[in-house]
């Protein structure tokens, strides 16, 4: 597969290749860049999925003049309605490498969804958990409370008393 769009001058190719090898789908795309700073064949992502589209990896490079890898995916999608979604840095020797943004579906009781985001930087995990159709739910930052408490919030996002 392949597309070409033009911007100004300039004119932005987009080559995807995919191969299947079992129950897996190995994916590559690359961009190239005619006009003013161009370049070519840039791997921009690569990866794999299921072919059933339950679970997957990717991986991000940073730019054509630093190329490196940037962001990591990983992915699932169950057939019982849970899911899953994690981005992590990975930039090599990097003072981020390893933070990450983490969302989640799950079937838990009383919060069905969750997102965590670990700052490596400051070494802090935000861990927040709401349920989907209350709205209600719970919060842990220990950097901005300056405890290891969740805090709690109603239905109407009003704050509470953690059950």
């Amino acid at each position: 597969w392949s597309y070409s769009v033009s911007v100004g001058a300039n004119t932005y190719t987009a080559n995807l290749y995919g191969k299947g090898e079992g129950i897996n789908v190995e994916c590559k795309m690359y961009i190239s860049k005619s006009g003013h700073g161009s370049f070519t064949d840039f791997l921009w992502f690569e990866g794999n999925s299921h072919i059933a589209g339950i679970e997957g990896d990717w991986t991000i490079y940073k730019s054509p003049t630093e190329n490196i890898p940037f962001v990591s995916i990983d992915w699932f999608n169950n057939v019982d309605g849970t899911s899953g979604i994690t981005y992590t840095n990975i930039v090599p020797g990097g003072p981020e490498n390893g933070g990450y943004i983490s969302h989640e579906i799950t079937k838990e009781t009383p919060y069905d969804v969750s997102y965590d985001i670990f700052n490596k930087g400051q070494n802090n995990l935000v861990e927040i958990n709401w349920n989907r159709e209350t709205k209600a739910g719970q919060i842990k930052d220990p950097k901005t409370f300056s405890d290891q408490e969740f805090h709690c919030w109603d239905e109407n996002g009003v704050d509470i008393e953690c059950p």
